[in-house]
């Protein structure tokens, strides 16, 4: 069972949208006078953003693992969307160091089994 930690989306001030992906638009932005990363999905993603939430609730800590702060839902122009608020990793995943660092690491978990 995912616990959601609920939030008002109107605190939630969008600034840079980097990035789209298959499931959703990724912003940096500011809540609660933080820094943070959120994830928009369209209503027509909705089992992508339970999947997400799904990993989330397994609280995997790593340093390349961004930590869910919280999940809501928004309408847009009588659109519903589904947010993803998580921690904002300083480099970003374009980081090609970053990448091999994560690659590496995550291989090396499968392996020492």
């Amino acid at each position: 069972m995912v616990i959601v930690n609920c939030c008002d989306t109107s605190c939630v001030y969008l600034h840079l949208h980097p990035g789209y992906g298959r499931f959703g638009s990724v912003y940096r932005a500011k809540y609660l006078g933080s820094d943070v990363a959120v994830k928009i999905f369209t209503s027509i993603d909705e089992n992508s953003w339970r999947k997400e939430l799904e990993i989330y609730d397994m609280n995997i800590r790593h340093r390349f693992v961004l930590e869910l702060i919280a999940a809501d839902l928004a309408s847009h122009r009588a659109v519903t969307q589904f947010w993803l608020i998580t921690t904002l990793h300083e480099k970003g995943l374009s980081s090609p160091s970053m990448c091999f660092d994560i690659h590496t690491q995550l291989c090396d978990l499968c392996f020492a089994e």
